[in-house]
C-alpha cells in the first residue's frame, strides 16, 4: 500500500468526519491527506482529496471536514448525501466526546453507509475512555473500531484500509475487475 497522485482511479470514497469540537478531526484530515497547510480558525467545511493504492487498485478518498458544524448540534443532510463512510471521531481524553458519538450517530442512522469509530489518542496518560469501552460500543453499534495516533503512520494506514474496505468499495473492486477483464 502506498500513496499516489493521480486522476485515474478504480474506486472513489466520500468520507465524512463527525464529532465534537476539539477532538482532532481537522488534524486527522491533514494527516491522512498529508497536508501541511493549516487553515484559519472558523474556516468553513473543507474537502481534502488523496489517493491510495492497495492490491493494485487506486482509491480516490475525499475527506469532508465538518469542522464548525458542531455548533448546530446536528449533521446536515447535505453532507450525508453520497457519503460512503462516516468516521465518528472522539478524543480518548474527553469522555464527553465519546458519549456524544451516540448523538452524532442518531443524526445519520437513516443513511446507509459504513461507520468507523475513530478514537484519537493524543496522550496515553490523559485517557478518560478505555479501549475496551470503545471496542464494546463499536461492536454494539456495528461500527468498525479504529484507534489512531496522528504521529503513528501505521495507524493512519490502518484507518485508510478500514475506509477502503467498506462494502461499496467491494462493489467497485468487482466492477473494476470485470472492466479490466473485458479489455
Amino acid at each position: 500500500s502506498h500513496f499516489i497522485m493521480s486522476d485515474a482511479y478504480d474506486a472513489i470514497h466520500k468520507v465524512l468526519l463527525v464529532g465534537d469540537s476539539g477532538v482532532g478531526k481537522h488534524d486527522l484530515i491533514a494527516t491522512l491527506a498529508d497536508d501541511t497547510t493549516t487553515s484559519k480558525k472558523g474556516e468553513k467545511v473543507g474537502i481534502k482529496t488523496f489517493y491510495f493504492e492497495h492490491e493494485g487498485l487506486s482509491h480516490k478518498i475525499q475527506l469532508w471536514d465538518t469542522t464548525g458544524q458542531e455548533k448546530f448540534g446536528t449533521i446536515s443532510p447535505v453532507f450525508l448525501r453520497g457519503t460512503h463512510v462516516i468516521l465518528f471521531v472522539f478524543d480518548y481524553a474527553q469522555e464527553e466526546s465519546f458519549k456524544n458519538v451516540q448523538k452524532w450517530y442518531n443524526d445519520s442512522k437513516e443513511h446507509k453507509c459504513h461507520r468507523i469509530l475513530v478514537g484519537n489518542c493524543r496522550n496515553e496518560e490523559t485517557r478518560a475512555v478505555s479501549v475496551s469501552d470503545a471496542r464494546k460500543f463499536a461492536k454494539e453499534m456495528n461500527f468498525v473500531y479504529q484507534p489512531v495516533n496522528l504521529s503513528d503512520p501505521r495507524s493512519m494506514d490502518e484507518l485508510t484500509l478500514a475506509i477502503i474496505g467498506h462494502p461499496v468499495a467491494k462493489i467497485w473492486r468487482t466492477r473494476s475487475a470485470e472492466r479490466h477483464a473485458t479489455q
